[in-house]
C-alpha cells in the first residue's frame, strides 16, 4: 500500500468539501441576510458546521476509493491512461 497515494486522495476530498463548504455557507448566508435578515454573529455561528459536515462526510466517502487506489501500484495505473 502507497501511504502517499492514500494520502492525496484524503487531501484531494478534504480539498473539495472545504471548497464546497464555503461555497454553500456564502450562498446560504447571501439567503439568510435577505430573506430572515439574521445577524452577522448568527451566520457566523454557522460557519464551522457548515465546514465540518461537508469534510467529514467526503473523508468517509473517500477511504475506500483512497484505500483501492493505494494498493494498485503506480505504474499499473499508469498502463491504462
Amino acid at each position: 500500500m502507497h501511504p502517499f497515494v492514500f494520502t492525496l486522495f484524503l487531501w484531494e476530498a478534504t480539498g473539495l468539501a472545504t471548497a464546497g463548504g464555503c461555497l454553500g455557507w456564502f450562498a446560504g448566508s447571501i439567503f439568510l441576510l435577505g430573506v430572515y435578515r439574521l445577524s452577522i454573529l448568527a451566520i457566523l455561528e454557522l460557519l464551522f458546521p457548515a465546514l465540518l459536515i461537508p469534510v467529514v462526510v467526503a473523508l468517509v466517502a473517500a477511504l475506500y476509493p483512497a484505500r483501492q487506489a493505494a494498493k494498485i501500484l503506480p505504474s499499473e495505473a499508469m498502463r491504462y491512461e
